[in-house]
């Protein structure tokens, strides 16, 4: 009863890092729906939830999915299943053990974040004539993501950050990560 009456005030006092409707982040003490916003770090509502899996084979489709994924391989320290979404097309064998043992790395250290790299509208928007005579803005078609940025403490208890960025490549329908 006594950790019960301890935990509470804890878990208020954690800090959000959220996704605001601009798309920039905010970071809070409030749960991310309490100020219009979405959490950065994707995880389910209960800890067993990262162990279900899809009963048939898919792959992340977009960069939320991804996340996710990567969220739950660095949560459970699951080299493998961060493995699981990296593009191993064409690789050798002694290039693919390279690529494992960072991999494993990744998973040792607690996440502090993740978000996509590039991607998005660079320009101004370009003003046209409407069928009024009124200029309105045309905005260029936003670009996809060209990385994901993960920030993980150093180690656990220490509040330093490191920071690995993973390519993004997309194959045969589905969102790979690459170094």
């Amino acid at each position: 009863m006594l950790a019960t009456t301890w935990g509470a005030p804890a878990l208020a006092q954690q800090i959000r890092r959220c996704t605001g409707s601009d798309g920039r982040t905010v970071t809070t003490d409030k749960p991310c729906a309490a100020i219009g916003a979405v959490d950065r770090i994707p995880r389910p509502a209960s800890a067993g939830g990262y162990l279900r899996r899809p009963t048939r084979a898919v792959c992340a489709r977009n960069v939320d999915e991804l996340s996710y994924e990567i969220t739950s391989a660095i949560d459970l320290n699951d080299a493998n299943r961060l493995a699981g979404v990296y593009h191993w097309a064409g690789m050798g064998g002694e290039q693919a053990y390279q690529v494992m043992s960072r991999l494993e790395t990744v998973v040792k250290k607690p996440l502090a974040d993740i978000g996509p790299v590039g991607g998005g509208v660079d320009a101004e928007p370009a003003w046209r004539e409407d069928a009024e005579g009124n200029l309105v803005p045309v905005y260029a078609k936003p670009r996809a993501p060209t990385g994901l940025k993960i920030e993980q403490l150093a180690a656990r208890g220490d509040a330093r950050t490191t920071r690995t960025v993973f390519g993004l490549r997309r194959y045969m329908g589905c969102l790979w990560i690459s170094f």
